[in-house]
């Protein structure tokens, strides 16, 4: 059985931090994070003995996608597996509009695992606030995948009123959660403290452009020195990474630049692989904040969270798996952690693990996906084979002290400077990807290189115009030198008439 799997990259394979940034304009993990931890988990439920599972690389979902690729798709896996988080918006129509392009030229099985609507803080509440824009694309897409499986996976139940809507009814849609959250039935939390102090531990998470939320971290990174923000946006990266500043709407409080105190201070972590992620939040006493796939690695590490909800997305997540949550306030005074630390009850998140695993399992079973869960199926090497993986630490701050880190990007800058490309094993290669996409990188990398060239040769005219340069400026010196001394009885004219003569052959020898 082979899988083609909407994921960034396979979740054994170690990438570097430049080359994970690299990776088209979202880095590899498109341009959030938090999609590594459910694209890894629906890889390890479906990592059955025998199966051979390969990322797309969310190539599936670029213009480069031809029939060709299409045919290769068919011809080469028995199946497509969708992992997806807030799609039906309309920040993201482009790509799904592409997506149903693809599936409505396959004629394998098809399965789209935890989808979902998203009403942005602000847009309202209800299924009916939703942009009319997404009716038709969203139906669209639903369509084609009804038609190459028996039922489509949602978040909760806002999608699944929302789909309801559009004509599809509870026979062909399953509210199922996050996967990240339905690998076992058995995830335990429990609290470590009586109560937070300001030496307890804390991991914060955010959604940066959140004024409000902005103001929480401030008031508490002040309040509890050992308070960590744990970043997922790209961007975020490029400012740890490269000391590029923030691009887009940062809130006031956010770092967004090398000169804030806590990018200075190195409290500021990005992950580019859940294992070191939920590794680091075992570690901590709690965590909590506006990003719900923040708040699932600490919960899946067995760390208290609590989500601050504001958006449908978040909202109908934590509300089907039972996770404390608290609205998002007007007032960032109305926030504080040992509140929210005292007043998380994790009984119904419990509760209701066994009956979440079981519909998951059954919706799996519906469209025909092998995987672990079943009799047999279970596949002990999978684990073992990621607990020998290194995966490294999170990504510091530049000022961070960690001077190793440091000299590796140089390296990986030099190593790309010195040939003018990468080489292949400093970069992220797609496992499969449309036959377009080789020569589009072969097209990319002969204008670079034409590029170069001319970027060289303008440098050697430049060096030879700043010796043209030069010699002039010595031969209007000794012009000088002739007209007080030598040459004072000679006319004006007659000495201009000269000096141009030598400064059009100096400037012919330039040429």
């Amino acid at each position: 059985m082979k899988t083609l799997i909407r994921a960034g990259k396979h979740p054994a394979q170690v990438l570097g931090p430049e080359a994970a940034f690299q990776r088209g304009v979202n880095g590899v993990f498109g341009a959030n994070s938090g999609n590594l931890l459910f694209s890894n988990a629906v890889f390890r439920t479906l990592s059955v003995p025998g199966a051979e599972l390969v990322p797309d690389s969310f190539t599936t979902e670029r213009a480069g996608v031809d029939d060709d690729h299409v045919t290769r798709i068919n011809d080469e896996f028995d199946n497509f597996v969708i992992p997806l988080a807030n799609a039906f918006r309309p920040e993201f129509l482009p790509a799904l509009n592409k997506l149903s392009s693809v599936i409505e030229r396959l004629d394998i099985p098809v399965a789209v695992v935890g989808v979902g609507a998203q009403l942005s803080n602000g847009n309202g509440t209800e299924v009916s606030d939703l942009p009319s824009t997404l009716k038709e694309p969203v139906t669209r897409f639903v369509s084609a995948v009804l038609d190459r499986s028996a039922k489509i996976g949602v978040r909760g139940d806002f999608t699944r009123e929302f789909l309801a809507r559009l004509g599809f009814g509870d026979d062909h849609v399953e509210i199922i959660g996050c996967p990240s959250l339905t690998e076992s039935a058995e995830y335990r939390v429990e609290k470590k403290a009586e109560r937070l102090t300001r030496e307890s531990r804390i991991s914060f998470n955010a959604v940066p452009s959140l004024e409000v939320i902005g103001e929480v971290f401030q008031e508490h990174s002040e309040r509890f020195p050992n308070i960590t923000y744990v970043q997922q946006e790209y961007r975020e990266l490029a400012l740890l990474m490269w000391g590029q500043p923030m691009r887009g709407r940062v809130a006031t409080a956010f770092p967004s630049g090398i000169d804030h105190p806590l990018y200075r201070e190195d409290r500021l972590v990005f992950f580019l692989d859940p294992q070191p992620w939920q590794q680091f939040l075992s570690t901590m006493d709690f965590s909590f904040g506006n990003r719900i796939h923040g708040n699932i690695a600490a919960l899946a590490a067995g760390t208290p969270a609590v989500v601050i909800s504001h958006d449908s997305r978040t909202r109908e997540l934590a509300e089907y798996h039972r996770i404390p949550t608290r609205s998002m306030p007007d007032r960032a005074d109305e926030i504080r952690a040992e509140a929210l630390y005292d007043n998380a009850d994790f009984g119904p998140f419990h509760d209701a693990q066994a009956e979440n695993f079981a519909r998951y399992v059954r919706f799996l079973d519906a469209n025909d996906i092998r995987h672990v869960h079943a009799a047999g199926a279970t596949n002990a090497g999978t684990d073992a084979t990621a607990d020998g993986v290194d995966f490294g630490q999170g990504v510091r701050s530049l000022l961070s002290g960690d001077n190793e880190a440091i000299v590796r990007r140089l390296n990986w800058l030099w190593r790309g400077t010195e040939s003018g490309r990468l080489p292949r094993e400093a970069i992220y290669i797609p496992p499969f990807a449309p036959h377009s996409d080789d020569s589009y990188r072969r097209t990319l990398s002969a204008e670079l290189d034409s590029a170069i060239k001319e970027a060289r040769k303008k440098d050697r005219e430049l060096a030879e115009l700043k010796g043209s340069v030069e010699e002039l400026s010595l031969a209007v010196q000794e012009l000088h030198r002739w007209s007080t001394r030598r040459f004072a009885v000679i006319p004006e004219r007659s000495l201009l008439r000269r000096g141009a003569r030598m400064v059009r052959r100096v400037m012919k020898r330039g040429k």
